[in-house]
């Protein structure tokens, strides 16, 4: 797994060796991004389950100012935080370990707010309508 593109581009990414985690591919990446556009100008992303915090790089590379990468897992947390040290622009990225209830409710106390909010849980289809709605009852996603 890679960056894509951006100023990180090519860069090899570490991965989880698990079963709980299921890197988002290369291909799907690059699909999602130029969907969503090739370069961002300054947006602050959140990647709720980040597994090995490719998407919110990725972001971050095609131009966003910052990414908060969380997940449940110390261990992918671990892989998370060597995968910011590749982009040597770790002042970049928060990383968090907390089950993605508990950081939404924390960042909506804190008062934070994302452009861009990446929900990719493994094997949770469930829980993705639970998460939007407590990003939309916290008031975390910025207006447009």
């Amino acid at each position: 797994m890679r960056i894509i593109s951006g100023k990180y581009a090519k860069r090899n990414l570490f991965t989880l060796k698990s079963q709980k985690t299921r890197p988002t591919s290369d291909k799907v990446k690059e699909s999602l991004f130029n969907s969503l556009g090739q370069f961002f100008d300054g947006e602050s992303v959140l990647d709720l389950y980040a597994g090995s915090g490719a998407l919110g790089i990725e972001a971050v590379s095609r131009g966003c100012d910052r990414a908060v990468l969380n997940d449940v897992s110390r261990a992918a947390s671990q892989i998370i935080k060597k995968n910011v040290e590749l982009t040597r622009e770790p002042e970049r990225f928060e990383v968090f370990t907390m089950p993605a209830k508990v950081a939404l409710k924390v960042f909506a106390d804190q008062g934070r707010q994302f452009d861009l909010v990446f929900l990719d849980p493994p094997y949770a289809k469930q829980q993705m309508v639970k998460d939007m709605a407590a990003l939309l009852a916290g008031q975390l996603l910025a207006p447009a």
